[in-house]
């Protein structure tokens, strides 16, 4: 009979020494940290809208010009125009306990938001404003209409967009944050 040859296995070792498994470790703990932290940042920056961004609309060129005049004036649009600050929520059963809007604008000067609700009434629209609702919360939001639909709010939306040259939010809100019509 004839023998076989018994192959060789060909193996592969690595030796370290403790400071080099050290370091290796250290490296890949560094790298991971690394990617952890490059992964929160694309998810806020790509996930999440700036704080500007999320009331930011697009503003139609007819807007009447701020007053140059003395404080009092500033301030009289805002008293003339119809402000609801934002009511605590109401049961979810209630006939009439909420209604669609449409916000078409929002802003942080109080004396300007007074103004663009003027002129928005001016325009033939429904428009009333929301004080802004806490202390994180800058904006006075301007809305326009009362809607008890979705479908509704969707037809008026894209109608006003189109006429208006404005991005729309349609938004849900409590009964007690607009005056009746």
């Amino acid at each position: 009979m004839v023998a076989r040859k018994a192959r060789k296995k060909k193996r592969i070792s690595f030796e370290m020494s403790i400071g080099g498994l050290l370091g290796l470790v250290l490296v890949s703990l560094c790298v991971l940290l690394w990617l952890f932290f490059l992964g929160v940042w694309a998810g806020q920056t790509i996930l999440l809208p700036t704080i500007g961004e999320e009331g930011a609309t697009v503003r139609s060129e007819a807007r009447i010009p701020p007053a140059k005049t003395d404080t009092l004036a500033v301030e009289a649009p805002v008293e003339a125009a119809e402000v609801k600050k934002p009511p605590a929520p109401g049961k979810p059963g209630e006939a009439g306990s909420s209604f669609f809007s449409l916000q078409v604008e929002s802003l942080t000067d109080s004396g300007e938001a007074g103004r663009a609700v003027l002129n928005w009434q001016a325009r033939g629209h429904q428009a009333f404003l929301l004080a802004p609702g806490g202390e994180h919360e800058p904006f006075w939001r301007i809305f326009v209409g009362r809607f008890a639909s979705l479908t509704e709010a969707n037809s008026q939306a894209a109608a006003l967009e189109k006429a208006e040259n404005v991005k729309v939010y349609i938004t849900l809100l409590p009964a007690a944050a607009a005056p009746l019509p």
